[in-house]
């Protein structure tokens, strides 16, 4: 059968319709799926930095321990209720305790909410965290009156909120609500059972220690995996600050601090047990004509690409520190001087090697180095091996750059030093 062409064209168009709405679907699906994507992975970032929270977002934190207590415990008495487990006397108890329990968590919904809103509009507020710092005293003081001062829940969440607060918050704040929670539990616990507070004569025993043991256990797992989560990141950053204060931030070299203590360390070892210590400077031949006809971008490329190749030369025992602008030094214990000067060979000819593309340009370096070790006449001390060495890095730009020279004797040296750089 014949179609006509309107008939035809209707139907391309509702093929062409349907096709833009299943491509908007798919398209609308993907945004999201990116939206929510990234809003996870910012979260999983923000949640792995407890150390660079606002004061406000770590007072936050604090919360989740007593919170979370409240909640196990007032489940558990909420089934006992339900199922009746427990009859007589206590279940009036049992339900005021869990009309008080309900206070409890609203007050903390109520600072939850009270921080949600300052964490955007005052982050670092001090007067939010001496509050929530002093609920929580209160709180901890009521709740040890309930189940008793000693009781190990509150000892346990006490402890974990005072550890957690020294560990992100200033001290003197955690510590004026701790010296509170004393105070307030001194002037009422003399009157109280220690172990069981109101809840005295009342409980049956192996009902309130099997609550009180699960209720331990969890705020012993809570507090230990808190803490140590915010000590190892702790750990983790004063391992990349100190990381960062040893090391080149454009080359990933030790920078001449680190090198300065290495350098003496093994200085003072190869003096004192009579071991074989060299040092070598690597400069990078006419490298400001780089800078000049490239850029300093490529420039910062070059010196990267050589960082790498001197590196990948020598021991994991050896050091190789950016030096300068374009020099690198490196020490060699337990290396005479022939064993420096073939080092030295293998980093010249690898950086030889390099190339950098810069645009349509592949862009070549060599360079000079100059080797002193400690058995040289003329080194006394650091800085005696580091002179000398760096005359005879000169001396080897003198002779024609790309080449390895080795300190010259005494009288040689001195006429390479007063000619200078």
């Amino acid at each position: 059968m014949a179609v006509g062409p309107g008939r035809r064209e209707r139907g391309n168009a509702v093929h062409s319709g349907r096709e833009v709405h299943d491509s908007m679907r798919v398209w609308g699906m993907g945004a999201i799926a990116r939206i929510l994507r990234a809003r996870w992975e910012g979260f999983l970032t923000f949640v792995s930095r407890p150390l660079e929270w606002s004061r406000v977002d770590r007072a936050l934190l604090l919360t989740a321990l007593p919170m979370l207590g409240y909640a196990v415990g007032t489940a558990m008495v909420e089934r006992d209720l339900l199922t009746g487990a427990v009859r007589g006397d206590i279940r009036p108890l049992l339900v005021s305790g869990l009309e008080w329990a309900r206070a409890v968590v609203a007050g903390y919904a109520v600072v939850v909410g009270g921080g949600l809103i300052l964490r955007y509009r005052a982050p670092r507020s001090r007067l939010f965290v001496d509050l929530t710092l002093s609920y929580f005293a209160v709180d901890a003081v009521v709740m040890g009156i309930l189940v008793g001062p000693y009781a190990s829940p509150v000892w346990l969440s006490t402890v974990g909120v005072v550890v957690l607060g020294l560990l992100l918050l200033n001290h003197g704040d955690v510590l004026a609500a701790f010296v509170l929670f004393l105070l307030l539990s001194g002037a009422v616990g003399g009157r109280l059972t220690p172990h069981r507070g109101l809840a005295a004569g009342y409980v049956p025993p192996g009902w309130w220690d099997t609550r009180m043991g699960v209720l331990t256990v969890m705020n012993a797992l809570v507090v230990v995996g808190l803490s140590a989560y915010v000590i190892g990141r702790w750990r983790a950053r004063e391992e990349m600050v100190r990381s960062l204060s040893n090391h080149d931030d454009l080359t990933g070299l030790a920078n001449r601090r680190y090198l300065g203590a290495v350098l003496a360390r093994e200085f003072e070892r190869a003096r004192r047990y009579g071991r074989p210590l060299s040092c070598a400077i690597v400069d990078i031949d006419h490298f400001k004509r780089v800078n000049d006809v490239f850029g300093h971008q490529a420039g910062d490329r070059v010196l990267q690409a050589v960082a790498r190749r001197v590196a990948s030369m020598v021991r994991v025992s050896d050091t190789v520190a950016r030096y300068g602008g374009d020099e690198f030094m490196l020490v060699l214990p337990e290396t005479s001087l022939e064993g420096a000067r073939e080092v030295s060979e293998r980093c010249r000819a690898a950086i030889a090697a390099v190339r950098v593309r810069v645009g349509a340009h592949d862009v070549g370096v060599t360079a000079s180095v100059g080797i002193t070790s400690v058995d040289h006449p003329a080194v006394h001390s650091v800085d005696d091996l580091i002179r000398i060495t760096d005359a005879t890095l000169y001396a080897a730009k003198e002779r024609g750059r790309d080449r390895v020279e080795v300190a010259p004797l005494l009288g040689r040296l001195r006429a390479a030093e007063s000619r200078g750089p």
